[in-house]
């Protein structure tokens, strides 16, 4: 399983292999480039994307799937000037890269072409329209061909998670009108990770399913409230495989993206996140979390269970307080209104000097004639 390039028009010198664990790129291998040629032992590798890792903080990548690879090339126009000598999917996957990078350009072209055109000549406005559509049809083609004909090999699952889902023709009602206008969102949203494998963690090794699972919690798919997050998460990672490097790398990306967010109210999605996947048990009896250090999850587990108490739309402990008097105590659990804002503020802080006004003006306005209380 050697991985043998040949690049011409640099200097001996040292290069590094690199690895993608989702879109972040870790030294994989260090080896030196004599008269223009390095190896490497590709048996040490994970299957997945790779690549190669040139003076100049450049790069070209590559698929390793346990076999041998043999490409040469020339700088400083790497992937134009490659030629793959050895491997069957490395020769497919470069004629991938290039058709999807010719046709982008084209694409570039006919939408400049678009834009300078009179909005009035409508003749050639859908000319240059029918050509982008074409344009798009052949590169879908060309990926579902590559797929068809390929389906033993590592970088059909590659080009298949790259492609999007195909969306059917919307249902029309008897007058041809539309029967739900939000069909195709709805059909995405709930298909997005058709094309993805989830049973293969050789992907996990490839920067797209990092860009895909990003782009789908993003406010680009889904709604930013921490229920509706929750939904779609768990819609989706409990269909992946407990123990595998998809299961580990969906979890523990969603928990690090949610804890980072600035958006009020992500630590539910967090909590949920760490009480069903790390802490649940599965049919042995161990817990999911599998690759944290036990004694660190025991204690994780441990403090979310009142965690998951402490978070937006969840009823917390009992309160029992004055109000500003002094004399009237408010029990917390004893108000029938529908709906409670639990409200915590401190009369120094520079925030709630801001926020508190604004709170009760809208109490007055709106929340006190629809039956919603607010306990501060």
């Amino acid at each position: 399983q050697q991985l043998k390039f040949k690049v011409t028009g640099i200097q001996d010198t040292t290069v590094h292999l690199v690895k993608y664990v989702g879109s972040k790129l870790y030294y994989a291998d260090t080896a030196e480039l004599k008269n223009s040629v390095v190896t490497f032992d590709g048996s040490k590798q994970k299957p997945g994307i790779l690549a190669l890792f040139l003076p100049g903080q450049r790069y070209f990548e590559f698929i390793y799937n346990n076999e041998e690879v043999h490409i040469e090339t020339k700088s400083p126009n790497y992937v134009e000037n490659m030629v793959v000598k050895k491997s069957k999917e490395n020769k497919l996957f470069l004629e991938y890269i290039k058709k999807i990078k010719a046709s982008s350009q084209k694409g570039v072209e006919l939408s400049e072409k678009r834009n300078a055109i009179d909005p009035s000549d409508e003749e050639a406005m859908t000319k240059v329209t029918e050509q982008l559509d074409q344009l798009n049809d052949e590169v879908i083609s060309f990926q579902k061909n590559l797929v068809k004909e390929n389906p033993e090999l590592f970088v059909s699952k590659v080009v298949k998670m790259s492609s999007d889902v195909d969306i059917p023709e919307p249902p029309r009602n008897d007058d041809g009108s539309l029967v739900d206008s939000s069909f195709s969102y709805k059909y995405l949203r709930d298909h997005y990770f058709d094309n993805i494998d989830f049973t293969d963690d050789r992907l996990v090794n490839t920067p797209i399913i990092q860009r895909k699972l990003e782009y789908y919690y993003s406010k680009n798919m889904l709604l930013q409230h921490p229920d509706t997050l929750i939904k779609y998460i768990t819609r989706v990672v409990d269909t992946i495989p407990t123990g595998t490097m998809v299961y580990r790398f969906f979890v523990s990306h969603l928990t690090s993206h949610f804890e980072k967010s600035k958006i009020m109210g992500m630590d539910k999605v967090v909590n949920v996140i760490v009480d069903r996947y790390y802490c649940s048990r599965d049919e042995e009896g161990n817990f999911k979390g599998y690759w944290m250090d036990q004694e660190k999850l025991e204690e994780l587990c441990k403090d979310n269970k009142t965690r998951l108490r402490l978070v937006q739309g969840e009823i917390p402990p009992n309160l029992i307080l004055p109000d500003s008097t002094n004399q009237k105590w408010y029990n917390l659990h004893e108000l029938d209104n529908e709906y409670v804002v639990l409200f915590f503020w401190d009369p120094e802080c520079g925030h709630c000097k801001k926020e508190t006004p604004k709170l009760q003006k809208l109490y007055a306005e709106k929340l006190k004639d629809r039956n919603v209380e607010i306990y501060a």
